[in-house]
Parts: structure tokens; sequence; C-alpha cells
């Protein structure tokens, strides 16, 4: 077994303690995950490449379905059909509760309220969420076909912890990218933000930092010159400097 099959097993054991672990210990387990992730090459390659183009934010509204009012509300997590999807949303999840973004407590409470039990919630979270996100990596390796459905594009970083930086960094830029799409302002203005965060992707995927700083400052006049809506520059230094 070479150091890549090692480094799969490892992620597919991470995820089955994930699932089999106690709810005061879940936070714990899902770092354990991510660093799998970013600690594999062949795993950094694939969840790249899933998450290149994936739109989060709008798959966020799909598949964390709220049906209904007040006492009659139900809400379920719809996971996306293609495998691809399916990766990529819930990396994104395991990523948002790692960062806080969002609280796992609250969203157990709300899509798995089961018994009214945080525990029962977490293990129906494992069954619905994380076992079929295990399944498609088990399936794929045991196939060898990352390669052709999956092809890199970008050469991995050789230290985990960048990697993973990078990993989130390009999440971060994913979610800034819908910020501009969504917003009210005008054709060109939304332009002329999408091109400085290609630019940006770019130049930190090059390892271009004093580009990626230019840019960087740009852009922020730019959030300045509409509203100050961004915090990017922020986020990206305070990963920087972890």
């Amino acid at each position: 077994m070479d150091g890549s099959d090692r480094q799969v097993k490892d992620f597919l054991k991470k995820c089955g303690e994930l699932r089999s672990c106690k709810f005061i210990m879940a936070t714990t387990h899902i770092k354990d995950v991510l660093r799998s992730i970013a600690a594999s090459e062949v795993l950094y390659r694939l969840f790249s490449e899933v998450t290149k183009d994936f739109d989060y934010i709008t798959a966020k509204r799909s598949c964390l379905a709220v049906t209904g009012e007040g006492f009659a509300q139900t809400c379920r997590v719809i996971l996306p059909e293609q495998p691809a999807d399916r990766l990529a949303f819930v990396f994104c999840l395991l990523a948002e509760f790692d960062r806080g973004s969002m609280d796992l407590n609250d969203f157990l409470r709300r899509y798995f309220p089961e018994d009214g039990s945080y525990s029962s919630g977490f293990r129906s979270f494992g069954e619905a969420v994380i076992a079929p996100f295990e399944k498609i990596v088990r399936q794929l390796f045991e196939e060898q076909a990352q390669e052709r459905q999956y092809a890199p594009t970008a050469q991995p970083a050789a230290d985990p912890a960048r990697a993973q930086r990078a990993t989130v960094i390009a999440l971060l830029i994913a979610q800034e990218r819908n910020l501009i799409e969504n917003s009210g302002m005008s054709g060109s203005d939304k332009s002329d933000g999408l091109s400085m965060l290609a630019g940006l992707e770019d130049a930190l995927k090059d390892g271009r930092a004093s580009e990626a700083e230019a840019i960087l400052r740009g852009y922020d006049y730019y959030s300045v010159c509409h509203g100050g809506f961004s915090q990017l520059t922020q986020q990206i230094a305070s990963l920087t400097e972890a």
C-alpha cells in the first residue's frame, strides 16, 4: 500500500469516526476529516476540482430546504444528485462548521430535531450526510476512477496546513463572487469586481504574492466604493497569520 492509499484509508477512517463519535466530540472529528483531506495529495486535488466551480451559496438554498411556517415549519437536508456536487456541498458544509460561520448546534436543532437531543440529531446527520459523502470517496478510489472523473488542474501544496488554507481561501473567493453576482450593482460594476477576484485567484494559485496583495488593495477600495460590503482581505489575513 502506497502513501496515497494510506491517506485515503485514513480519510475514510476519520469519516467513520465522525459518524460514530459522541456529539460532544463532533467539532474535533470534523477538524480531523478536513485535515485528512489537506494532508493527502490525491484528496486535495479531488476536492479542489469539485469545489472549483461549485456555487455553494445557491446550493444551500435548495439543499437546506425549509417548508411551511411557524409550528408547521419543516427543515430537511436534500443532498445534490450529482456525486461531485454532493462532495463539494458536504465539504463546504463541514468547512462552515469548522470556521464557525454556521453553528452545528443550531443546524442540528433545525434539520435533525429527532427526539430533541443533540446526540440523536447528530447520529441522524452522520447517516444522512456523512455516510453518503464517505461512500462516494470510497467508491471512487476502489474503482481507481478519480483521475478519469476529476482531472487535477493544479499542483497540490506540499504543506498540509498551507493546503488547507488554500482550500478555505478558494471557498471564500467563491462566496465573494456570489455576493457580487447577487448584489444590486450595475453590470459593469459587477464585471469589475468579478475580474479582480479572477485575477486574485490566479495570483494566489501561481504564488504571485505581491500581485495578490496589490489586487486585494484594489478590491478593498472597490468594496468601500460599494458600501464596504466585503471582509475578504481581513478573512484572508486571519488565515495567513494563523
